[in-house]
């Protein structure tokens, strides 16, 4: 049976620094928000959305306050793959590059995956409850809980998380970069400033590729 009682809370270092992360991203969309002159970044605000929801469920899984609301458990993950469109597109508009009419089809991905979660995200709270202890709080004895029906009817989730994501962010982010480095060669006259941001924004995205792949992923199990 799974343990009825909730984890300790725990707060450490990583959990003050998510805190920090979370309060600075929430400032800085208002900030860009408010200002007329920013709304040319507001696909950067979309990025620190995403960034957001990563952070708040991160800190429900560091905290343990994920086995008071596990119905939030794994909720971020089909976000991820709007990280590499994003920032992307956002790219391409600040270097003013053609946009194509069917730039929405960047989405699929995201939209594809989201709507496959729906098989765990439908799941009883029990259950997720189970999965959370089991994979973040070893210390509490508890048993699966099985789940009313199966959460990976295709059999992807396995490689879903972490190969695909890791993957689709790396293409994004190179594909960005060879954007970059054409539109300097092209325009001799560009400003130094946009190249080396457009530049910091990119590499972060393929940092985080790595880092997400040589990483720990979870596998749900259904």
């Amino acid at each position: 049976m799974i343990s009825t009682s909730n984890p300790i809370l725990e707060f450490g270092p990583i959990t003050t620094a998510i805190i920090f992360g979370i309060v600075q991203a929430i400032l800085i969309i208002y900030f860009f928000s408010l200002k007329k002159r920013y709304r040319q970044h507001k696909l950067i605000v979309y990025i620190i959305t995403v960034l957001l929801i990563m952070q708040i469920e991160s800190f429900f899984l560091r905290t343990g306050y994920m086995s008071y609301y596990p119905h939030i458990f794994m909720t971020s993950i089909p976000f991820i793959f709007l990280l590499g469109p994003f920032t992307f597109l956002y790219c391409k508009s600040q270097m003013n590059l053609k946009r194509l009419k069917f730039e929405f089809f960047h989405l699929t991905p995201f939209l594809f995956y989201f709507i496959y979660s729906f098989n765990f995200f439908f799941q009883r709270g029990v259950f997720k409850k189970s999965i959370y202890l089991m994979e973040f709080r070893t210390n509490i004895p508890t048993e699966l809980v099985k789940p009313h029906f199966s959460t990976d009817p295709w059999n992807i989730q396995g490689w879903v998380v972490v190969e695909l994501l890791s993957l689709h962010l790396f293409i994004y982010g190179c594909v960005s970069i060879v954007q970059i480095i054409k539109y300097r060669r092209n325009d001799k006259k560009v400003e130094r400033e946009k190249i080396n941001w457009l530049t910091y924004v990119t590499g972060i995205l393929i940092l985080g590729s790595l880092i997400l792949f040589f990483s720990q992923g979870g596998k749900i199990e259904g």
